[in-house]
């Protein structure tokens, strides 16, 4: 089972379709149709029940769905923190705050837009502490 297999196979699952899901993938019908095959033989199981009007997802199916789902995602996330690596987009935010705002958390989107564009930050906060001279 490779990587290729398993987002094709989703594809087909999404899709319902071969034909869908090899115009989705930009490949032609046979090569598409082989990979399923290859990957139904290896695992020893039908994925799919094939109908005139396409395709169904057999429980086999069902199940690999979650899996290759979290493998093909974990892959992406592995290929882009590998890439911002490379490309020195890393680092730590350190955010001060003060006592007063204590219970004051940052901002959820912009935490969500940092962990788009810079996936490999973390961020550090810090509370000052008054001190009377």
């Amino acid at each position: 089972m490779n990587l290729k297999q398993l987002q094709y196979f989703l594809a087909v699952a999404e899709e319902g379709q071969m034909t869908a899901a090899a115009k989705r993938l930009h490949v032609a019908q046979p090569p598409l149709s082989y990979q399923i095959k290859q990957l139904e033989l290896e695992l020893g199981v039908t994925l799919f029940n094939r109908l005139p009007q396409g395709v169904t997802v057999t429980e086999a199916g069902k199940l690999l769905v979650g899996y290759a789902q979290q493998l093909t995602q974990l892959s992406a996330t592995a290929e882009n923190k590998v890439r911002a690596l490379a490309h020195g987009v890393t680092g730590t935010i350190n955010l001060g705050t003060v006592s007063s705002s204590a219970g004051v958390k940052p901002n959820t989107a912009l935490l969500k837009w940092l962990g788009q564009h810079i996936p490999m930050f973390s961020l550090r906060l810090r509370k000052a502490i008054r001190m009377s001279c």
